[in-house]
């Protein structure tokens, strides 16, 4: 029998909201069908003493062999039949059909075979006006004190620190050695966290940010071999949640003060900094802070136009994307944190990986939505990826990872982002001619493949 000529009973039923329940029914004759088939294969392997292959009587034959006949039976027909329901249904699934109860399933030849799947479904929903978005477009200007700013900020970076006998004032630098008591003496600060309550011949900077609260006017005045109590309450949103709120009394040895002395910006320094000459310095600052202006007026005019459009629809997102997008969000949220020294321990900890799986889980849904209306939208538009601009991509990746070609595919594939990677260059390109109909022209992609197609 042809599977083409196959027509299996589906009913469907959907228990969520993406979320595709398909009760399918293979007729007794297919079940027969695939059943002597089955068995002739097993017939032509099968080793029963006293007998050549493919000879052994039927009933000697299901004697040695019954068991896995009949789950071979079994896995063809479920294969058969979502093959066929969802053919006949013309469904396309988001994720593998999982089979509802299989322990239970039982095969006759003389009766259909009815069985359960689940699968997710992308959302069906009507696409609003696309065409007609506006976005607000915001000038690119850098200011002359911007451009100060950056020059000041990399010239602090040149500083160097001299040992200066005279009284500390707020940007020095002092070596000392402190030591800090909890007032709650039952609070357990985890080990990457301690260097905040002792440390030994240590540099404290007396300049934002401080690494322990109040400590600029706390020493500013201090000389070396002078002895400070300072006792302060972390902040609340500190960002070691171990410490955070607590209040701590440190006792503070200065032994040196150390003077900073900023260069200044001339050819010399210029030079250091990797330009020809002061002013060829400040026109590299100026021209990078227009490029980080015009990539946040590219990302914002991006952001207006999806902002727009999804406050016009109403839709789900499959529920096993949601969960696998959430536990990817999740765990980077949590890795974040683990490097911070941000993960409280006992009760605190628990709590606080409820609070992350609950903006992981709205970042998933965000990103899910975005994906589905760009990819409809897409579709309506005729946009597609083309292989020379996914090849494009991956080269771009693999001088940027340093990474040969091959390597960087097999990551990608072994991962499963490869995919990902696509959908990101699909979407930037819908964003463009978003961005065509909303007026002016599209932004420039930034250069980021999708974030979760990282090699």
């Amino acid at each position: 029998m042809n599977d083409k000529d196959i027509v299996v009973n589906v009913v469907r039923e959907e228990p969520a909201p993406c979320r595709l329940k398909l009760d399918i029914e293979v007729p007794a004759e297919a079940v027969k069908s695939v059943q002597a088939l089955v068995e002739g294969e097993f017939r032509k392997q099968a080793r029963v003493p006293g007998f050549r292959p493919g000879k052994t009587p039927r009933p000697l034959l299901w004697r040695h062999y019954g068991e896995k006949i009949r789950e071979e039976v079994k896995d063809r027909l479920v294969r058969l039949g979502v093959r066929r329901a969802l053919e006949q249904e013309k469904l396309t699934p988001e994720t593998y059909p999982v089979l509802d109860n299989e322990e239970a399933l039982t095969v006759s030849d003389t009766e259909s075979f009815v069985f359960s799947v689940q699968f997710d479904m992308a959302p069906q929903f009507a696409l609003p006006d696309y065409k007609q978005v506006k976005v607000e477009d915001a000038p690119v200007e850098v200011k002359e004190d911007q451009v100060e700013d950056v020059i000041k900020g990399m010239l602090e970076r040149l500083t160097s620190f001299a040992k200066i006998e005279r009284a500390a004032v707020q940007g020095d630098l002092l070596k000392a050695s402190y030591h800090g008591r909890l007032a709650d003496e039952s609070v357990a600060v985890p080990e990457a966290a301690k260097y905040l309550l002792a440390a030994e011949q240590t540099w404290i900077a007396l300049r934002e940010p401080e690494i322990i609260p109040g400590v600029i006017g706390a020493l500013a005045g201090a000389e070396a071999g002078s002895r400070h109590v300072h006792t302060t309450t972390f902040p609340a949103d500190f960002y070691d949640r171990a410490i955070a709120g607590q209040t701590v009394t440190y006792t503070i040895e200065v032994h040196e003060v150390h003077a900073p002395n900023v260069p200044e910006l001339d050819d010399a320094t210029a030079k250091r900094l990797g330009a020809e000459n002061a002013d060829g310095a400040r026109r590299r600052v100026r021209e990078s802070l227009e490029s980080r202006q015009q990539a946040a007026r590219d990302r914002a005019r991006r952001d207006q136009v999806v902002g727009q459009l999804l406050e016009k629809v109403d839709f789900g997102v499959p529920p096993a994307l949601l969960a696998r997008e959430t536990y990817d969000i999740l765990t980077q949220l949590y890795q974040n944190d683990v490097r911070r020294g941000a993960v409280p321990e006992g009760d605190a900890g628990k709590e606080h990986i409820q609070q992350l799986r609950g903006q992981a889980e709205s970042y998933a849904r965000q990103r899910l939505r975005r994906h589905y209306l760009l990819t409809r939208i897409a579709e309506a538009e005729g946009i597609k990826v083309e292989p020379a601009e996914i090849q494009a991509t991956l080269e771009t990746m693999s001088a940027a990872h340093n990474l040969s070609l091959k390597a960087l595919q097999r990551r990608l594939q072994e991962s499963g982002r490869l995919g990902d990677l696509i959908d990101g260059l699909l979407d930037d390109k819908t964003l463009n001619r978003l961005l065509e109909f909303a007026g002016g022209a599209p932004a420039a992609p930034d250069g980021q493949p999708a974030p979760t197609a990282q090699a």
